[in-house]
């Protein structure tokens, strides 16, 4: 049969978290699913834990790229997607057993281009943040509106919350020059949309970890940061989505 969702899987030094991230992909209740892993440049064992999950899984994918970048690990694993709905995990993370089935489920029934749900962070001291109600529910909603909240930050701009049809990046894939990837993009996504499904349920894990690129505090994170920053307030302008004290 045929795959469902692929799910993408960018790798780059975090063997500790890996297994725990890949298994929450391999055991997921929807099994018509294939993993790209995506290996880029890892030196602590991962590439090699990749290649493992492969020999034992025919579902498993891998690729070993000769640099180390998020977005472009991520495009090269749209590239040779094979399924029609595509879903986003970082390798420190973790997912629900039920996440792809719930959503897949709903951007099928309500023909949408995509869903998202709700994330909790967890911290390494045991501490978890969520601040969402959870309370299961499916709303449609107008691309404006979910994109009005995004740029608020009422809602993440996160990829790995996400489904989505495989169609929306056919024009516009992940940049590839910035490390805050999702805050540049994910709103061009949205754009292209009529209606956006929110299931009101955690499934996605999120570990912070002080170790990880987009929270070093470095002048060159700062200027990404800046610049995608930037590229938003363009797009706000451009697409008129606030007007008088809204834009104050």
């Amino acid at each position: 049969m045929d795959c469902l969702v692929s799910v993408i899987v960018p790798v780059h030094n975090t063997v500790e978290y890996l297994p725990r991230c890949i298994d929450s992909i391999r055991n997921q209740s929807l099994k018509d699913i294939e993993i790209i892993l995506v290996e880029n440049q890892s030196n602590d064992g991962s590439a090699a834990l990749c290649d493992e999950y492969m020999s034992f899984d025919s579902r498993v994918k891998v690729l070993h790229l000769p640099v180390a970048n998020a977005s472009i690990a991520r495009n090269a694993g749209l590239d040779i997607a094979s399924a029609p709905y595509v879903g986003f995990v970082d390798s420190d993370d973790y997912i629900d057993y039920n996440m792809y089935e719930e959503l897949f489920d709903v951007i099928k029934c309500h023909d949408v281009d995509i869903v998202y749900s709700n994330f909790q962070t967890e911290y390494l001291d045991g501490r978890i943040d969520g601040c969402d109600k959870n309370s299961g529910q499916i709303y449609i909603r107008s691309s404006l509106d979910v994109l009005r909240d995004m740029m608020w930050d009422k809602l993440n701009c996160s990829s790995c919350t996400k489904l989505f049809k495989r169609t929306v990046f056919s024009e516009y894939k992940f940049p590839e020059n910035n490390i805050y990837e999702d805050r540049i993009a994910m709103h061009m996504w949205i754009l292209q949309c009529k209606q956006v499904a929110w299931v009101d349920k955690v499934f996605y894990h999120y570990v912070e970890r002080s170790s990880s690129l987009c929270h070093l505090i470095t002048p060159l994170n700062r200027y990404h940061y800046f610049m995608a920053e930037f590229s938003r307030i363009e797009f706000i302008e451009k697409h008129l989505l606030f007007e008088g004290e809204e834009l104050l």
